[in-house]
């Protein structure tokens, strides 16, 4: 298949898949799973949850591990949040901070969860806040809502104290928008 023909079925399989189409959505992620890894990690996500296609975990594993292996960041988000969901916390680190290296904002947001409670590795607050704002930067939208709670509570000096009312709201507007148009909005990705 044409590289060009190739990226235009996924990026329709991805609209199929916003629309909750899952059953046309898995069967275009299937056959182009073999040859386009960002095809082969939404077929393993659908895998996993059942959508579209019957749930088979070890098989979305190991698309998942094929296409984050290969560089794939989405496929490294989705493989660390297997990992956190299974409660090993050292390969979700692992994968979340592939991910994040690449740019990936949930990634990010999902670290900042990890080392602010300090249930999978050390509670260490400087590598929360680090990841927090790197999320927030990026766009993620729970993320800035974060920073504007965390500049509330005094976390970021008595400067973001004195601007973090005024922040808040705008940041609470805007999750609240992007939830309702787009409820699987990447940005808006809270968990693993």
């Amino acid at each position: 298949m044409e590289p060009e023909l190739r990226e235009a079925e996924y990026r329709n399989a991805l609209e199929l898949l916003r629309r909750e189409r899952f059953e046309q959505a898995a069967e275009i992620f299937k056959r182009l799973s073999a040859s386009h890894i960002g095809a082969r990690a939404y077929y393993g996500w659908l895998l996993e949850r059942g959508l579209g296609c019957t749930k088979d975990s070890s098989q979305a594993g190991e698309l998942y591990r094929s296409a984050a292996e290969e560089g794939s960041s989405i496929a490294q988000f989705f493989l660390g949040s297997m990992y956190w969901r299974q409660r090993n916390g050292t390969e979700c680190v692992k994968w979340f901070e592939r991910a994040a290296a690449q740019g990936d904002a949930p990634a990010d947001y999902c670290l900042n969860r990890i080392y602010r409670t300090g249930k999978v590795v050390t509670r260490n607050k400087e590598k929360a806040r680090f990841h927090l704002g790197r999320a927030a930067a990026r766009g993620h939208l729970y993320a800035l809502r974060d920073v504007q709670y965390y500049s509330l509570l005094g976390e970021y000096g008595s400067l973001a104290l004195l601007r973090a009312p005024f922040l808040v709201l705008p940041a609470l507007l805007r999750v609240m928008r992007a939830l309702v148009r787009t409820p699987n909005d990447p940005r808006v990705a809270r968990h693993a």
